[in-house]
């Protein structure tokens, strides 16, 4: 399109195709500078040519002055000027352009590319940019969602210091390493959704059509195939290869990563669950490094140190939640019921890179049973997660929170559904295969996961329940040293598999949300709880329960009686006992007091004064070395009649102690009493008095919290040995049929669910054990 001005009778053309020739910055830009150039030389013009007349303008047709014309005027007039404005307004143009525009197209282009190639999700690029000096890879707004799960990421940056030295010699898998790789993500967040493996295997094997997965094509099976088959040759030769060359891993490259996170979330859960269980945190600082393994046959060792800030792990109602909100949490903080909040946790992730099996030879067999070093490097490969909380530490569970989070559970690994129990979510009820055991030639196997959390100063444990809406607690403070242990089997043996749970409370003190809320005193609680699981579903579980309390001081009244009757009937399920679901299980009880102190409110008309510290009651106390109770609870016959079990407690040195407030009337004639009797003590073996008996055996000293002689208590009952048994039989009363309201809410889920219902055909249809399980929901 040509461009023209008027410059008395000359006229100048001069085409765009000329300036594009001319010129090699952008066209829009010299453009417009020519045009303010050609009204600058039509001004001049017009100013020194006094040749022109009106009739020689009015006859040109082309206000555009000619190429000869323009160069003439440019010469003349000094042209550098106006080159350097047009040069100083493009390069303006194109740095906006680098600044603002540039790394979006580039993650536009990015994200066009990677989608095209990669079919199993979606992946969006914000942005992107790179600086070759400086080794920075910087990138916005990156999404991955898949059927199942999504990463979101606001911004963040890579770092390879490229011009680092690389030594050869550097000692391989040394966590000291100097970091060549730095990693910063800002709004991390992690949610997983869905499972739609589970879903797909459950189809299958029920023999239903994949409407949830998608069949795959014939080239994907034979694909997969020939993965599986050239997998096994892999594993043979993959620990050898990098045995032979340290150099060509890319470890000896990049030692140790750090990664910074600033403000992650984990979420698992979506709008078909009330609850989605939620871990945040402020502040992450990781570095992820390897070492060598704990056994010479493995490869090498992963670990993962960090440290997290301001950490919280809640259950939040789900957004767009379709059913019925009918389980309201005892307690709301922020957003949602806070499980764990704690100021800062440091974690170690480690997990050995396993082996091969070696092959067993007559000169291995002879050197492993000459020597014992060798018998102690043969130890399976290590899989574990060390936790350790710091202060601001708060623990809140109860019957709510268990019924939350076994929901909450099926979105997380099967390893940690081993532990809650019973099988995966929705089950399978398929008999568990025998785990095999590694060939020679073939990996070496994980056989536990071992999680250990520390407590490295004072926390508190809240256990939440509610009675006709009303919040009831059992409030526990516990001491620094304090630690659980959780040890999950990754493999099935013939007789199922047995996890395990241990660990130990230092400096208890618990109390209630009773009006007389002093419940518990102990110097240390340990226990150790021991699960075993058959291969099938249904069959008998046996639970053991092992408790030791150390120098204990127990506050009973008759009041807890109710108290702890209403935590377990939160705690019990109220739904009507079914058949199809019924497991046989039995818990077996082992409780030990060592050191104790049993005090029990004995005022009169079972009156106890709560007003004043300075409580005005009479107390019995129970005093003893050691205390044992056992008792089993069994579970193994479906809807019974009655239920029978026996306790059996047995103490040795047992006291028994009595306490009168000041203002009892008998206080003081009691302790005359006590002060003017000397009994004659006559011993049943010897018949020697007590006071000749004593100067032959020294009495240990006993240990008192509370009864003691100086703080008004009377000893007044004592026995070397008691034993007591108590059979109880009970009448269970199992929930009746649903009311009427109950069969009204009912009613309107499956109306919700009569969408999702219609579109499995009636032929085909599951058994409503299942029918509320094969509907995945969606992101």
């Amino acid at each position: 399109m040509p461009f023209s001005f008027h410059s008395g009778s000359s006229v100048l053309c001069l085409t765009s195709a000329h300036m594009a020739s001319s010129c090699c910055y952008g066209f829009d830009t010299l453009r417009h500078c020519c045009c303010s150039a050609s009204l600058f030389i039509t001004q001049t013009f017009r100013c020194r040519s006094g040749k022109t007349s009106i009739m020689d303008q009015r006859k040109n047709d082309s206000i555009v002055p000619s190429i000869t014309q323009l160069e003439d005027f440019l010469t003349e007039h000094n042209s550098n000027v106006v080159w350097l404005l047009v040069a100083t307004i493009l390069s303006c143009g194109w740095i906006i352009y680098l600044t603002y525009y540039n790394s979006r197209n580039v993650g536009l282009i990015l994200t066009l590319v990677v989608n095209r190639l990669y079919k199993h999700g979606y992946i969006h690029i914000g942005s992107f940019s790179f600086s070759v000096l400086s080794g920075k890879i910087m990138v916005r707004e990156i999404y991955y969602i898949t059927e199942d799960m999504s990463i979101r990421i606001q911004d963040g940056f890579i770092i390879f210091r490229w011009w680092k030295m690389y030594n050869p010699k550097q000692k391989q898998h040394d966590p000291k390493a100097e970091t060549r790789l730095y990693i910063t993500v800002n709004d991390f967040e992690f949610h997983v959704y869905n499972r739609s493996d589970l879903y797909g295997r459950l189809q299958e094997l029920f023999g239903l059509e994949p409407t949830i997965i998608p069949p795959k094509k014939e080239d994907d099976k034979t694909r997969e195939n020939g993965r599986t088959r050239t997998q096994s040759k892999m594993e043979r030769v993959k620990v050898k290869t990098e045995s032979q060359d340290p150099t060509s891993s890319w470890r000896s490259l990049i030692p140790v990563i750090k990664v910074n996170v600033s403000t992650g979330r984990l979420a698992f859960g979506n709008h078909y669950q009330p609850q989605t269980l939620c871990i945040n945190f402020d502040d992450a600082f990781l570095t992820y490094t390897t070492k060598p393994p704990s056994s010479h046959l493995d490869q090498f060792m992963h670990i993962v140190k960090g440290k997290l800030e301001n950490v919280r792990v809640m259950l939040v109602p789900s957004p767009r939640y379709v059913g019925l909100q009918n389980d309201e949490p005892p307690r709301l903080m922020g957003e949602g019921f806070v499980v764990l909040q704690s100021n800062d946790v440091d974690i170690y992730y480690y997990m050995d890179e396993p082996g091969l099996v070696p092959e067993e030879t007559e000169e291995n067999i002879e050197g492993e049973m000459s020597s014992e070093d060798c018998k102690l490097q043969d130890l399976p490969p290590c899989w574990g997660l060390d936790i350790v909380c710091g202060k601001g530490t708060d623990f809140n569970y109860g019957p709510w929170a268990d019924r939350q989070s076994k929901m909450s559970l099926f979105f997380l690994p099967s390893y940690i559904e081993i532990v809650y129990g019973s099988f995966f979510f929705p089950p399978d009820y398929q008999v568990l295969k025998v785990s095999e055991i590694a060939q020679p030639g073939r990996p070496r196997q994980i056989l536990a996961f071992e999680l250990r959390m520390n407590i490295i100063a004072d926390a508190t444990i809240d256990l939440l329940f509610t009675k006709n809406r009303e919040t009831n607690a059992v409030h526990v403070n516990v001491g620094a040293g304090s630690y659980l242990e959780i040890n999950i089997p990754m493999t099935v043996e013939e007789n199922g598999y047995t996890p395990a749970i241990k660990g130990q409370l230092l400096h208890v003190d618990a109390t209630t949300s009773m009006q007389y809320r002093t419940l518990l005193e102990a110097e240390m609680l340990a226990f150790h709880i021991i699960a075993s699981y058959p291969r099938v579903w249904n069959m008998p579980q046996t639970w053991q329960c092992e408790l030791e309390v150390y120098k204990a001081t127990y506050h009973f009244i008759f009041a807890q009686k109710n108290f702890f009757t209403d935590l377990i009937q939160d705690w019990s399920s109220d739904n009507a006992p079914d058949i199809f679901s019924f497991v046989p299980y039995t818990w077996n009880f082992k409780i030990m007091f060592h050191q104790f102190e049993m005090i029990w409110a004995a005022n009169q008309h079972n009156w106890i004064d709560c007003s004043t510290k300075q409580q005005e009651n009479v107390y019995l106390a129970a005093c003893g070395e050691t205390l044992n109770i056992d008792f089993s609870l069994p579970f193994t016959d479906f809807v019974p009649v009655t239920c029978n079990t026996k306790f059996s407690l047995r103490g040795e040195d047992v006291d028994l102690h009595l306490f009168l407030p000041d203002c009892h009337p008998s206080k003081y004639s009691l302790f005359m009493l006590v002060k003017n009797c000397h009994p004659n003590k006559m011993t049943h073996d010897t018949g020697l008095p007590a006071e000749c008996q004593s100067s032959q055996k020294t009495v240990k000293p006993k240990w008192r919290n509370l009864t003691q002689e100086k703080a008004g208590w009377v000893e007044c009952w004592t026995v070397p040995s008691v034993m007591l048994t108590i059979d109880y039989t009970w009448h269970p009363v199992y929930p009746q049929k649903a009311d009427e309201q109950l069969k009204q809410s009912l009613s309107e889920m499956e109306e919700t669910n009569a969408v999702c219902i219609e579109a499995i055909p009636e032929d085909v249809r599951p058994s409503r054990f299942f029918s509320l399980y094969f509907f995945p929901p969606t992101c």
